[in-house]
């Protein structure tokens, strides 16, 4: 007869016994199931790589695997998958244009800080469109905290604080493309490719958003606006010595969204068909820090 021992922790064992089975009982030894946990790093407590065991802040991590599925769920924006966060609420602030705040443990979505690397992205405000327009295809990973250790960042982090970290070139050469569509006639273009060689790596990520107006509930008013964005976040990185980092770089966002009466969207506007919003909008973050990582000893 064949037996099959399992245990929480253990390895799955096999015995082989033999009917009649001679002995009141039955000895299995069990060996011990190495499983390794992913290392996670952040940055959202300071500005140097930190594994998150150290770290003297409770720091939430989205890691690369959310990352990589919320890109093929939406890959224009990371709202949906921040309001997944207990605590974290995703309010919608315009009926028309679709605009959202991050609103953490209730506050106002002023008092939420928003950081790209460890620099402030869009002023750090999170009322405007930031959220919508940060596609997580060129992500590693989001850290957010929460509590009274976020008013370390100052007034605008009273509430919370996201801090959206970048992907990093690897030695081996990453191309990813990926194009979705959607019902509600959404068109995502979004292409990632990066490579890191001897003393220099690059990443380079671009993005372009198409979304036709529509009317759900055919109310003669637009439920998703009319929407043309255009995201680029290319980057140079340069590796002087083992510990020594210095990268430059840039992020532009371009977006147009149009919103409102659908007869004015179509180009029918007369005397009573005349409401809609147009918000035009352009960001550009240049960013270049300076990271030693290691410990320098003087005497």
């Amino acid at each position: 007869m064949q037996l099959y021992f399992t245990a929480l922790g253990y390895k799955e064992a096999q015995l082989t016994i033999t009917i009649p089975y001679a002995f009141d009982t039955l000895t299995v030894p069990l060996a011990e199931n190495e499983k390794e946990l992913e290392e996670v790093t952040i940055v959202a407590s300071s500005r140097n790589n930190l594994h998150i065991e150290n770290s003297p802040l409770k720091v939430e991590v989205l890691g690369r695997e959310e990352m990589e599925e919320e890109s093929v769920i939406k890959p224009a924006g990371i709202a949906s998958i921040l309001g997944d966060v207990s605590g974290v609420q995703i309010q919608q602030s315009s009926a028309i244009t679709g605009n959202a705040n991050v609103r953490i443990q209730g506050l106002d979505g002023r008092y939420t800080q928003i950081l790209k690397d460890g620099m402030p992205l869009y002023d750090g405000f999170s009322g405007g469109f930031g959220i919508l327009s940060i596609p997580p295809l060129d992500l590693k990973q989001v850290e957010l905290i929460k509590g009274s250790a976020s008013t370390l960042y100052g007034g605008g982090a009273i509430g919370g604080l996201v801090n959206i970290i970048s992907r990093k070139p690897a030695i081996q050469q990453e191309a990813v493309v990926s194009i979705n569509q959607t019902t509600l006639k959404e068109t995502n273009f979004s292409a990632y490719l990066s490579k890191k060689y001897k003393q220099v790596g690059y990443t380079f990520f671009g993005g372009y958003n198409y979304q036709k107006a529509v009317d759900v509930n055919k109310d003669g008013f637009s439920d998703v606006a009319a929407l043309n964005s255009l995201v680029l976040h290319p980057r140079l990185f340069f590796y002087p010595d083992d510990n020594t980092t210095i990268s430059a770089g840039y992020t532009s966002t371009f977006e147009k969204r149009n919103g409102g009466d659908m007869q004015v969207l179509e180009g029918n506007a007369d005397a009573v068909h005349r409401y809609f919003e147009k918000i035009p909008s352009a960001g550009i973050v240049l960013t270049c820090p300076f990271n030693i990582v290691g410990t320098i000893i003087t005497g």
